[in-house]
């Protein structure tokens, strides 16, 4: 689980975030409107059949290849070696098919038949996923007058939490996942080691050295 998603939103949002519900909401609502907008035409000047990103992904992927058959080879990788099968395509490394995206040594393999490599991608790397996934238009809210608000609802009433905050200034960071935390070595108060504390310390004393 990548938690980089939750981050560019944290830093795009950081003085939004004080802001009320309803001003929240819209905020959010224009960056998606203006993200969307722009990406639609990221890929309308985009004419090749994968993404800018995805070629440069293929491009950067190379290995040496040693055929087995027509459609089976075997890559070296430094001091590993990796077979690929282009028809089933998979790779013993795995990642061909977790990413559904050509891996270094299927890549190889591609090359050695002098094929197309974009034949060997998923359709999400293509332009027209990219194009598909903007598609659609963000709206302005419109007019609270013209809300259509269903039967009974209007005479509805939100009530307050029953319990209530403590008198804490609310958290502005949001709380860091425990493979993003830095880890704090310890320290040895007595022997200054790292790795250990006092307590632990299993080093003799000035005492035991007496």
């Amino acid at each position: 689980m990548t938690t980089n998603i939750s981050k560019s939103l944290n830093n795009v949002l950081v003085n939004a975030r004080e802001y009320p519900i309803e001003a929240l909401i819209e905020h959010f609502r224009s960056l998606l409107q203006r993200w969307f907008y722009e990406r639609r035409n990221k890929a309308d000047r985009t004419f090749t059949y994968l993404t800018k990103h995805a070629n440069k992904c293929l491009c950067d992927r190379r290995k040496i290849v040693q055929p087995m058959d027509i459609n089976k080879y075997y890559v070296i990788d430094g001091f590993v070696g990796e077979v690929v099968d282009l028809v089933a395509r998979t790779c013993s490394c795995l990642v061909w098919q977790a990413d559904e995206f050509p891996c270094p040594h299927a890549i190889a393999s591609i090359w050695k038949r002098n094929l197309d490599l974009t034949h060997f991608t998923s359709y999400y790397y293509t332009n027209n996923a990219f194009k598909a996934t903007y598609d659609a238009v963000i709206y302005h809210i419109t007019n609270r007058s013209q809300w259509q608000i269903s039967e009974g609802s209007e005479v509805e009433v939100v009530l307050l939490p029953e319990f209530k905050c403590g008198a804490v200034r609310p958290r502005n960071q949001r709380i860091l996942s425990s493979g993003e935390r830095e880890k704090q070595s310890v320290k040895c108060s007595r022997w200054k080691q790292v790795g250990h504390n006092r307590r632990t310390c299993s080093n003799p004393t000035s005492a035991d050295m007496n």
